[in-house]
């Protein structure tokens, strides 16, 4: 018996699709602007050849910062690479993006990034408003005054603050950054027709697109606020910054800020088990300079997915570290030893103490608490 089977009426969409060579082609030519690449073979020239989602200048780091990034991510050795395609759910995903400037006169860029989740990715005015902002909760960031065929990355870091899964229709999300200026030279897209969609993508290098991969990381509960050193301080000095988790024995917590210290090391709790009420965990010493600003993120995970008692709670502290005898001698002077402070220190984290004197001033507390009703 001859069974026939009935041809589908659906129709995917996955973005472009490659076709074969037209007999007309269009000459490729070199983008006039600061650019980003659709793929790594991409040096600049458009009509832009495939894959197009995978543009390796909007750079994934996950919850850890890239030290001295505006450096880091603009040598050669950098722009010949990618980084991964990962996603943590729940997380505060830090991402950078940078560009070369293909005109001959130099550039100045306004940055932004936004998120489509895959199955809306041809109709950006779905996404537009999908904005993923900086560390300093600005809608965008810049590149200055970019030379010609120089590599720029953007000033500010973006932060993709508690990622949850793509919505049903979609299975992955997509990034896409755009390029800008004082001219709004190149505006937010009207995509009328898949051959305006095909435009933007083939055609306008001022536009980056990057598909992600999720991971599943996601806590019980988060918290994220802004460390800010006043950029009138005189001098850059040695913090710590701890928390003290109460009602939360046998949780795990961690957390990080979204720029590293002022001498490249992270500020990083790693996931560690909280032992007893109180304990204190955290970064003996972060060297920060004035003005130094960043998001701390703070994340806890329940053991068996239940939720804290009511009145649990965690304080962050951020204390200035006094090591000079000057130092010593004036803040004892104004009454600022924290002795408490300092016993559970030497208690919890000696490796946190000198061999000669030091005392930590409190600069300022966070402290979130669980209330029940």
């Amino acid at each position: 018996m001859l069974i026939r089977v009935p041809r589908s009426n659906t129709l995917v969409s996955r973005g472009p699709v490659g076709l074969p060579a037209s007999r007309m082609a269009q000459a490729a030519s070199q983008f006039n602007g600061v650019y980003l690449r659709p793929n790594s073979s991409n040096a600049g020239s458009v009509p832009a050849t495939g894959p197009y989602s995978a543009s390796p200048d909007i750079w994934l780091a996950g919850t850890t910062p890239i030290a001295n990034y505006q450096q880091a991510l603009a040598t050669d050795s950098s722009y010949a690479t990618s980084s991964s395609n990962n996603i943590y759910s729940g997380q505060t995903n830090l991402i950078y993006v940078r560009g070369k400037n293909g005109a001959t006169v130099n550039k100045t860029n306004t940055v932004q990034l936004y998120y489509a989740p895959s199955g809306i990715i041809n109709a950006p005015s779905q996404w537009k408003n999908n904005v993923i902002k900086t560390d300093m909760g600005q809608a965008q960031g810049n590149i200055i005054n970019l030379a010609p065929n120089t590599i720029g990355v953007c000033d500010a870091t973006f932060v993709w603050t508690n990622v949850t899964p793509p919505p049903p229709g979609s299975d992955h999300y997509c990034l896409f950054a755009q390029f800008n200026d004082a001219n709004n030279s190149n505006p937010f897209p009207s995509v009328d027709t898949a051959l305006d969609m095909g435009s933007l993508i083939m055609n306008n290098l001022g536009w980056g697109w990057r598909n992600t991969s999720m991971i599943a990381a996601t806590p019980t509960w988060q918290y994220t606020e802004p460390l800010t050193i006043p950029a009138d301080y005189p001098t850059t000095n040695a913090y710590s910054i701890f928390i003290a988790p109460t009602g939360y024995v046998g949780w795990d917590a961690e957390f990080y800020a979204s720029r590293s210290d002022s001498s490249g090391n992270p500020i990083k709790l790693g996931r560690t088990k909280v032992t007893q009420d109180g304990v204190l965990l955290g970064v003996s010493s972060a060297v920060l300079e004035p003005g130094y600003q960043a998001l701390m993120t703070v994340n806890m995970y329940s053991p068996n997915g239940s939720p804290p008692p009511a009145g649990a709670r965690v304080p962050m502290s951020v204390n200035y570290v006094a090591s000079t005898p000057p130092q010593l001698r004036e803040a004892i002077a104004r009454n600022l030893i924290d002795t408490e402070f300092m016993l559970r220190l030497r208690r919890y984290c000696p490796e946190a103490f000198d061999i000669g004197p030091q005392a930590w001033i409190i600069q300022g507390t966070y402290n979130w608490e669980t209330i029940r009703r």
